[in-house]
This record gives C-alpha cells, sequence and structure tokens, in this order.
C-alpha cells in the first residue's frame, strides 16, 4: 500500500504523534501520517506530546505498527453452521458486546473485522457450535485504524 491510498484510508479523526524523535517513528503509523498531513488541512487530531514518551519506542501506548493486519469482512457463511436455535443466542451475545448496529454491520460485510474482534465473534460462534476453525467471509490486508 502506498503513501497515498495510507492517507485516503485514514479515518479524518486519526490521531497523529508529531515526535520525530522517537526511536519506534519510522515503523509508528501516527507519525507516519503526521508527516503526510496536507498543507491544505487546518485542524488535526494529534497525541498530547506530554503524555508520550519516545524512549519506550515500539512500548509506548500510543505506538501503532505500519504493518498491515489481516482483517476480515462478515461472518454469514460460519453463522449458517450454526443450529438455527443458537443464532437468537450469538446476536444476543455479540450485540452486547458490540452493539446491535455494529454487529450487523459487521455480520454483513460492510465494516472490517479486526484481528481482536474476529477472536471474540470466532469465541463465540465457536462456543454455539460453528464450524471449526471459524472461517470470515473474506480477508484483506489493511491497517487496524482502531487500535488504541
Amino acid at each position: 500500500m502506498n503513501i497515498q491510498e495510507l492517507i485516503e484510508k485514514a479515518p479524518s479523526d486519526y490521531p497523529k504523534c508529531l515526535q520525530a524523535h522517537c526511536p519506534a517513528a519510522e515503523q509508528c503509523l501516527r507519525h507516519l501520517m503526521a508527516r503526510t498531513i496536507s498543507e491544505k488541512a487546518i485542524t488535526m487530531s494529534v497525541i498530547n506530546p506530554k503524555n508520550i514518551k519516545p524512549a519506550l519506542g515500539t512500548s509506548c501506548p500510543y505506538f501503532h505498527s505500519t504493518q498491515p493486519v489481516r482483517m476480515a469482512r462478515g461472518f454469514t457463511q460460519a453463522l449458517d453452521s450454526v443450529r438455527h436455535g443458537e443464532v437468537k443466542k450469538i446476536v444476543a451475545e455479540l450485540t452486547d458486546l458490540f452493539d446491535r448496529r455494529l454487529y450487523f454491520r459487521f455480520r454483513k460485510g460492510e465494516r472490517l473485522i479486526t484481528p481482536q474482534q474476529q477472536e471474540i465473534i470466532a469465541e463465540v460462534l465457536a462456543r454455539h457450535g460453528a464450524s471449526l476453525p471459524v472461517e470470515f467471509d473474506s480477508y484483506e490486508e489493511d491497517f487496524n485504524w482502531l487500535q488504541l
């Protein structure tokens, strides 16, 4: 993925890091996004420099890797492998965890599912009898913009 694609996919409120002297700056998505700010941008969201301790490097709580991760889209096929009587229980559990709207967007593939969210969904589906290993409808490489 090139820099332009990265800029286009970034959420507008994605917090950037201005700590150029951090030892992890070259591997940090937040710093990379800060370096690509357009002159046309009037405002932006940044991590408070007073909260950042560059000596921590990749252990910084705000560090966000520039390595893409395997994101998933949809889990209708996995849901189809569950007995019909279990589906209501699955929906109830997952809507408690993610909220109803987000659950349906995940299920239909309208929103990417992070690796952490995939684990949660797979665990719930497996507990209710989904075929193992739990597979999502499709996968793609992307940045985990939601990572804290």
